[in-house]
């Protein structure tokens, strides 16, 4: 048993019982007593009672032995073993340790213990262990909830220093607690007991970092703003969730006044402007402190940014002619700028400045990006000119200031300093200007009258002002005296002499004229020019004049004769005249629209571009009526000596051509104005009529017709559709509607035809349709929609035979809802109303369920992973139909779900961040069966981060980098690239040796571009960042955010800086001056020396005596040697004087010099060409534009005076192929050479200064070397398109050309490229492409597409290739046959059926099924295909669903018509499904269908009736055949008598063509039982010329006659074969054949019209009008004796404008079943199948 330590004294735990009595009589008693007990339990032994006498402090089990005594001490005895409960508790607190900041409060032990517990069992009292439900605790630092223990929250929060009084705790204080706990609801309960200790550990200082993307070392611009925050401190100095400090942010030391750090938040901060700043660096303390003054502090590096201008202007001094603009220095300055980076913060840096400007008090500069200029004179070639309008004069000087900044890229809060520096430019003095007569050509010219008068030169004045290429000096050339004719003028500018005009009026044979030249300063020089002048007509008239206005074609008008003059280039640039007979005409008119044929000079007005205009105009060479239009024939005579730049003379004469106009076309019907139309046989696309119009009028009239309809017919009623329709585009008119369900109207049409002028023509069209039709109609249509229904209120009465059986909705022909679930009707007369609705609601099925699913990964994922399956989470998938599966997530991009599968993939390589990244996913799950409801499926994919080293792409280097040994500049010397695989990673980059590399350093683009660069130090005076080993090798080290990374080694050379050189004074130079033209304060020479560094450079020089006229003047950049004084010409003529120049910079003075030595004389010396003859060899593929030649002049003449050139090329006629640049005598191509037409050109050229030409020419000889040039490729088709079941070898041509101008050339057609290129090849003999796979677009393993291109390469023997792209096509061909399946009726189990003569029409027999693919049309049609019988007792009928399948199509098979056999009949036949394809593919069903006849009961005969069943009656028999065999004798020898038989038969025939209608003849014949016959139509009437088809011996048999038409039913037609008309079972046969098949349905039932007697009387056979038909019977009898005739009931008329339109009936009848009175017998009737009458 169990005891609990917290039982109380005296608990009845239980009780000893004993039987003392063995048998009745016995008497006895028991005592009991317990051996080995504990002193806390007693045995009472009278009762046996056990209970407890005192406090346990025993646990665990113990065992004692209790006894029973009876009277005579006999003992029983047994073991009791007692379990002793204990109170425990056994967990351990959870938080042994806080942190010392830890203010709130915080639990720290959920106490687990057992409680020692008694309760009530009956009469005793028992033990048991409970869970203890309630702590307390013995510290006042803790608090207790339930069996929650917890610290109490702090009473004096951040405090410092702090106290456990006020729950508050300090660092390394360990506070011990214990806790009790109890459990309520017992007896009695223990105590469960457990001390613990609580420890605070200490605060640790506070961490501390910059900004990461700015770091320990920023850049602060001297234009930052006020407030501008240029770093942050971040501290976050909670180490734990516990930890409630704070911190505060201060600079300790170093901190510009400037400069602050927010103490709250961290922002390092510029709160003053730094304009005095000067400074280059700083570094200040930050220290991050927290609440218990713990902190940290690092060193914040500051580099100060500042403005300068580091170029010089290149020129300083200008001629006073420069009126152009001249740029004068190219500005180079550095701007600090500063902005918005990383979003809160303000970057700075030290950049180029990128906008300048230029300032002077007379707005004389200007700046073009970052060259200065001196502005454009506004008053070129001014005398005195005006600093207003940018023109100076000789020693004016004038101050500009440059500054610059830098323009703000896109940042935000940009700010810029501003670079500056002042400058001054002078201006030098003028001198004078000469005149000649092109030499070739001197002062004596001709000139031929028809010359163009376009300013073609006829000679030339040259003059030279220019001194230097800034001079622009003024030359004007003008005509002063003599004679001056209007068509002459000299060129004020360029000394050309040019005609001007056409000298049409001139008369002259020769002109004398002076001209002169007058420079800006108004000195002139004047010669005489004398002009021979030469003397151009058209001699016949245009053949055509006039032409109608529909003429598009091509004509020809005139063939022109006529005599020219011709001029063409002579001497280069001049023109010559000569005459000849004119030998080429063009013409021209302001439309373009004539042209003219060479040589034949014939004139042609051009094709009309748009044939068959209607309003036509002439920008398309096409007129309109009472259109005029001139034109002008003008002849020359063509350039026969290949002459330059030829042009003749013209002979030109006007002429004009007019149109006149078009006409009305005609038009009338091919059938006349009035058709009628038969429902029976007319279907969708049958033509009725056509319209018939020729507009063409003459032979050049190319007009045409459009056809219209101007009053469409009305539409059918019941349906609203349009039945018959013309077709626009031949003029026929068809039916454009099934008339199916169609009733008898009338239609009239309104058709017109218009020409392409406008010109209308109008007819109107009649159209009788017949028709039958009900609902359910005559025709076993079916009723699609609730459209097709007659008998609705507020229509015309139709007598509707049925209705719907529910309430008439209050609207008419409500929209079908998608609650509707079916119709009912009823065989009753009435209304259309309303169906019930059915909710479709029950038949939802239930919603799948769907579980979440959880993925990690911690490898990268392969595209197309699957990572989940949806299937494998929903519930029980297989109890659902068809379960769709879906996905929503934020990153469509990465990931995709198959809607069948539920497998989920990745579409694309999935991103991570460290430590790792979780993506959520919800997946939808859907069943068809349950109305659009879905689970979701929540997912979770956790992808770790997978770290890749980061990589050196470019180190080492494969070239040293290179650098100035001297350079002063900051310079960006190289950037390293790195590679990491994870994108998102840092890049920190350092060197590894920086004591050996102290002139460079490592440095970041901008914090966190992750792009290092290598740059230099300017070193200044610092000696240990100079340049000063030859080479450095730079170790960097590149690691990402985990460390991992890269080493690579930079190699750099030192540049050792060179001294700079003369350019013009190497050695000593020799030179001439004639000092009677120059004189003081004139430049001589112009020095500009070269340094590769661009170090600022110094000149000296140096004269040997006082007396020396020669010095220099120094500026920065140059040096100009000048005439200090004037040199006498009589006493220093032939003196050599002589001056020394030296230029060296900073590290190498006067490292180059030169000497200058002039002779002086009063004399010029000759230029010359030093570097011709020369040979130049030019490919014949040159650009035009080539510069091919300059020339080198020697002129030892002082100052350089400017040289103008001149050449000529021979030969003459190729001088157009070459230009000359006169002022640097550049040759350039002027036109493409051909090496295949010339391969040799000679250059002659001389060279002119101010006073001399060279004295002779030298020549450039031009090879031209020849060049394979490129080939073509074309074709004539791009694309081609074919059947994917085309064979292997299916041939292709494009009509492929592979041309070349290199005809020696070999071509080789190839396929180059193209991702199915294996299936095509290229044969080069033919150069066709051949199929060469078949190509299956239903291959699941090549998964081809329906379409493809190649590329086709055509290559010469030179390698050189063109390519053209061709496309491919592919149709997809149906290749299998329809998928269908069947469905039996209800007790059959086989294709073999029963049926009787009571089955019903409307009984399904089979239901065929057709499932459809993906994207398959519904063009499938049924049918029955067998010996016939199947056709003609069966059917099958399309079924069409009022919710359209997407996936089926069915038909059923049903009877066609009652089965009446009186014998037993077994059918074979298939059921057919095609698929409509070209050619269709076709699925079967083989069916057996079993038909029992009614049982048929036989009668006796009697044999009293029976006429030969006696001797008497057989002979009587006998002797009556003979005779009627007499009979019948004689009446067939009187037949052939009167000529009635054995002779043709035309009279009747004439009964039915005398009309001459042309109308479809449906043809039949019935046989002598009518009751078995039917029919088939065929088309045997007229064919399109009017003849007849088939002759009338063309008449099918009858066992032809019988077969019967196929019925087929399909998606979109219905068609249905007319059948035979059943005839009265009377004796009446047809003998001829009728001209229609249609009839009248009667009015009273709607049934096909009975013909009775009374009906055939008035009208009849033209031949018989106006006569009864009892005459027509007399009338043949008594004249042809004839047996039968025939009749024609005529069955409607209409009037109309083409005449009567008549339809008829005919029948043939024997002449004796015909009355006297004309009466016909009852029963002939015309009807269709299944009717009677």
């Amino acid at each position: 048993m169990e005891v609990s330590q917290s039982i109380s004294k005296g608990s009845l735990i239980n009780k000893v019982y004993c039987n003392t009595t063995d048998f009745p009589e016995e008497q006895d008693f028991c005592s009991f007593y317990i051996n080995d007990a504990p002193a806390w339990l007693f045995v009472e032994p009278d009762s046996g009672d056990i209970s407890v006498t005192g406090p346990i402090f025993d646990s665990g089990k113990i065992n004692c032995t209790i006894c029973a005594k009876n009277r005579r001490e006999k003992i029983s005895c047994k073991k009791l073993t007692i379990t002793i409960y204990t109170s425990y508790v056994n967990n351990l607190p959870h938080t042994t340790s806080l942190h010392e900041n830890t203010d709130n409060q915080k639990n720290v032990w959920r106490v687990a213990a057992r409680c020692d517990v008694t309760h009530t069992c009956g009469a005793f009292t028992c033990s048991s262990l409970a869970n203890c439900d309630s702590c307390s605790v013995d510290n006042g630092l803790f608090g207790a909830n339930v069996l929650n223990i917890y610290k109490r929250a702090c009473t004096k929060r951040l405090c410092n220093p702090c106290y456990i009084s006020d729950f508050c705790g300090t660092k390394d204080t360990s506070i011990p607690y214990t806790v009790s706990c109890t459990a309520t609801g017992y007896i009695s309960t223990g105590t469960a007991t457990a001390s613990a200790t609580l420890t605070f550990t200490a605060d640790v200082n506070p961490p501390f970092a910059f900004a990461v993307d700015l770091g320990s070392s920023i850049t602060i611009g001297q234009s930052i703003r006020t407030g501008s925050v240029v770093n942050k401190v971040f501290s976050n100095p909670k180490e734990t969730s516990d930890d409630n400090d704070n911190v505060t942010f201060t600079i300790e030391g170093g901190r510009p006044s400037w400069l602050n750090v927010d103490s709250v938040n961290g922002d390092i901060k510029v709160i003053s402007t730094l304009t005095s700043e000067t400074s280059q660096s700083y570094t200040v303390n930050v220290c991050a402190k927290n609440r218990r003054n713990l902190a940290t502090c690092n060193d914040l590096d500051i580099t100060m940014y500042y403005n300068s201008i580091t170029s010089v202007p290149y020129i300083s001094d200008l001629h006073e002619n420069t009126d152009d603009k001249k740029f004068i220095w190219d500005v180079r300055a550095t701007c600090e700028i500063t902005y918005t980076c990383f979003t809160n913060y303000t970057c700075s840096k030290s950049v180029d400045c990128d906008s300048c400007s230029v300032s002077n008090s007379d707005n004389f500069f200007g700046i073009d990006g970052f060259a200065v200029y001196k502005k454009e004179c506004q008053n070129k070639l001014c005398d005195d000119c005006d600093i207003a309008e940018f023109c100076v004069n000789a020693f004016e000087f004038y101050d500009y200031t440059v500054p610059c900044v830098r323009v703000n890229e896109n940042y935000i809060n940009f700010t810029t300093g501003t670079a500056s520096l002042t400058k001054r430019l002078s201006f030098f003095e003028d001198v004078n200007p000469s005149f000649d007569f092109e030499i070739k050509l001197g002062n004596n010219i001709f000139i031929g009258k028809s010359i163009d008068g376009t300013n073609q030169t006829v000679n030339k004045v040259f003059s030279s002002p220019n001194e230097t290429s800034d001079d622009n000096d003024y030359v004007k050339f003008y005509i002063e005296s003599g004679d001056k004719p209007d068509w002459l003028a000299v060129v004020r500018e360029t000394g050309e002499v040019q005609v001007t005009q056409k000298m049409t009026s001139e008369i002259a044979d020769s002109l004398s004229t002076e001209i002169c030249v007058e420079n800006r300063r108004h000195h002139k020089t004047c010669k005489n020019l004398t002009i021979t002048i030469y003397h151009t007509s058209i001699k016949n008239s245009p053949d055509i004049v006039e032409l109608h206005e529909n003429t598009d074609r091509v004509k020809m008008l005139w063939r022109v004769t006529g005599t020219c003059d011709i001029t063409y280039t002579c001497h280069g640039i001049y023109t010559c005249s000569e005459t000849h007979d004119c030998d080429s005409c063009r013409v021209t008119d302001d439309y373009n629209f004539f042209r003219i044929a060479e040589p034949e000079h014939e004139v042609y007005k051009k094709q009309c571009k748009v044939p068959l205009c209607k309003t036509c105009y002439i920008a398309d060479f096409c007129a309109n009526e009472n259109e005029s239009y001139h034109y002008t024939v003008d002849c020359v005579k063509t350039n026969y000596n290949n002459f330059g730049n030829f042009t003749s003379g013209h002979g030109i004469n006007t002429s004009s051509l007019s149109f006149y106009k078009d006409v009305v076309p005609e038009l009338y019907y091919a059938e006349g104005t009035h058709v009628n139309v038969f429902k029976n046989n007319s279907f969708v696309g049958t033509v009725i009529n056509k319209m018939i119009s020729n507009p063409i009028e003459e032979e050049d009239d190319n007009d045409n017709i459009t056809y219209y309809t101007t009053i469409e017919p009305r539409p059918s009623w019941i349906h609203n559709k349009q039945l018959f329709t013309l077709d626009t585009s031949n003029g026929n008119i068809k039916v454009a509607e099934p008339l199916t369900d169609q009733f008898s109207y009338s239609f009239n049409m309104t058709n017109c035809v218009i020409n392409r002028r406008g010109f209308e023509h109008c007819e109107n069209f009649d159209i009788t349709l017949w028709a039958c039709y009900q609902t359910p109609n005559c025709t076993d249509q079916e009723i699609l929609d609730l459209w097709d229904t007659h008998g609705i209120l507020g229509h015309s009465s139709n007598n509707s035979l049925f209705k719907m059986i529910y309430p008439q909705p209050i609207y008419h022909f409500p929209d079908f809802r998608n609650t509707w679930s079916q119709l009912t009707w009823a065989l009753e007369n009435g209304g259309f109303e309303e169906a019930t609705i059915d909710p479709l609601t029950e038949y939802c099925g239930t919603t799948p369920e769907c579980s979440s699913d959880s993925v990690t990964n911690d490898t990268e994922l392969a595209v197309s992973s699957v990572i989940f399956n949806v299937q494998n989470l929903v519930t029980n998938p297989n109890s659902f139909q068809a379960l769709e599966y879906s996905l929503t997530t934020k990153h469509p991009d990465l990931f995709e779900i198959n809607s069948t599968t539920g497998l989920i993939r990745t579409t694309s390589k999935i991103p991570a961040k460290y430590p790792s990244t979780t993506y959520v996913l919800n997946a939808f799950v859907t069943d068809v069966d349950s109305c659009g409801t879905y689970s979701v499926c929540p997912l979770f994919l956790h992808v770790t981060y997978v770290n890749y080293p980061l990589n050196i792409t470019n180190l080492p280097n494969t070239s040293p980098v290179k650098i100035l040994e001297d350079e002063d500049t900051n310079m960006l010397l190289y950037t390293i690239e790195t590679y990491d695989r994870n994108p998102d990673d840092d890049v920190l980059c350092s060197v590894s040796n920086p004591d050996e590399n102290k002139p460079f350093y490592i440095d970041e683009t901008f914090k966190g571009s992750g792009i290092f660069v290598i740059k230099n130090h300017v070193a200044g005076t610092n000696t240990e960042r100079q340049l000063s080993e030859p080479s450095y090798t730079i170790t960097i080290r590149c690691v990402d955010s985990l460390g991992d990374g890269d080493t690579g080694d930079l190699s750099i050379d030192v540049i050792p800086n060179t001294g700079p050189t003369l350019t013009t004074l190497t050695g000593t130079l020799n030179r001439d001056v004639d000092q009677s033209t120059v004189f003081m304060g004139m430049t001589l020479l112009t020095e500009r020396a070269m340094d590769a560094e661009g170090d600022s450079l110094n000149y000296t020089c140096t004269v040997d005596n006082s007396n020396n006229p020669l010095t220099c003047f120094v500026d920065e950049s140059f040096v100009l040697i000048k005439l200090r004084r004037n040199v006498s010409i009589t006493t220093e003529r032939g003196k050599v004087f002589a001056i020394d120049v030296c230029v060296g910079d900073p590290k190498h003075p006067n490292h180059d010099c030169g000497r200058l030595e002039v002779t002086f004389n009063s004399s010029n010396s000759y230029p010359s060409i030093i570097n011709l003859p020369f040979v130049k060899h030019v490919p014949e593929d040159s650009v035009i534009g080539t510069v091919l030649f300059t020339p080198e002049v020697e002129d030892i003449d002082l100052p350089v005076e400017p040289k103008t050139f001149d050449m000529t090329v021979l030969p003459a006629s190729a001088s157009g192929y070459f230009s000359l640049d006169k002022s640097t005598g550049s040759v350039i191509l002027s036109k493409k050479l051909d090496y295949e037409s010339l391969q040799k050109y000679s250059v002659l050229m001389r060279v002119h200064d101010t006073y001399l030409r060279s004295q002779s020419s030298k020549v450039l000889v031009i090879n031209v070397t020849d060049v394979n040039e490129p080939n073509r490729i074309s074709a004539k088709f791009t694309t081609k398109t074919f059947k994917e079941t085309k064979k292997r070898g299916t041939k292709f041509d494009f009509e492929l050309e592979c041309s070349d101008e290199d005809f020696y050339d070999q071509q080789t057609l190839t396929i180059v490229s193209g991702t199915y290129k294996d299936y095509f090849s290229l044969n080069n003999s033919d150069r066709k492409i051949y199929l060469e796979k078949v190509w299956d677009l239903e291959d699941p393993v090549t998964r081809l597409p329906s379409s493809t291109m190649i590329t086709v390469q055509c290559e010469d023997s030179a390698n050189h290739t063109a390519i053209e792209y061709l496309e491919f096509v592919i149709e997809d061909v149906r290749e299998q046959r329809p998928d269908i399946s069947y469905a039996l009726p209800s007790g059959e189990s086989t294709l073999i059926l029963q049926i009787n003569s009571s089955t019903p029409l409307a009984l399904v027999l089979l239901t065929v099924t057709v499932h459809l693919n993906a994207n398959e049309r519904d063009i499938f049609s049924f049918g029955i295909i067998g010996n016939g019988l199947g056709r003609k007792y069966f059917r099958m009928e399309r079924v069409y669903p009022r919710k359209r399948s997407t996936d089926t199509v069915q038909a059923q098979l049903k009877l066609r018509q009652p089965m009446k056999l009186n014998y037993h009949k077994s059918f074979s036949f298939n059921i057919k499904v095609s698929d409509g394809g070209t050619p269709p593919l076709i699925s079967a069903i083989p069916m057996s269908v079993n038909y029992t006849a009614d049982a048929h009961v036989p009668k006796e005969a009697d044999i009293n009736k029976c006429v030969t069943c006696s001797h008497t009656g057989r002979s009587l028999i006998g002797m009556l055949v003979v005779e009627c065999l007499i009979i019948a004798g004689l009446f067939v020898h009187g037949l052939v008598a009167m000529g009635i038989i054995c002779k043709s038969n035309n009279r009747l025939k004439k009964l039915f063509s005398k009309a001459g209608k042309k109308i479809y003849k449906g043809r039949w014949k019935i046989t002598s039982n009518p009751a078995k016959t039917r029919f088939k139509p065929r088309n045997q009437g007229l064919n399109a010329g009017g003849s007849r088809s088939k002759p009338d011996s063309a008449i099918p048999s009858s066992s032809s006659s019988s077969l019967e038409g196929e019925e087929e039913v399909s998606g979109s037609r219905r068609y249905s074969t007319a059948r035979a008309d059943h005839v009265a079972r009377h004796k009446f046969h047809a003998k001829r054949y009728t001209t229609g098949m249609d009839w009248g349905p009667s009015t009273s039932t709607g049934l096909p019209r009975p013909i009775y007697s009374q009906d055939v009387t008035g009208e009849t056979e033209p031949e018989g009008i106006g006569r009864t038909l009892a005459q027509i019977v007399r009338e043949r009898r008594k004249v042809r004796k004839e047996e039968s005739i025939i009749i024609s009931r005529v069955l409607g008329r209409k009037k109309s404008s083409g005449g009567d339109s008549r339809s008829k009936l005919a029948f043939g009848l024997p002449i004796k079943n015909v009355t006297s009175s004309g009466a016909l017998p009852g029963g002939i009737y015309a009807g269709r199948e299944g009717y009677e009458t």
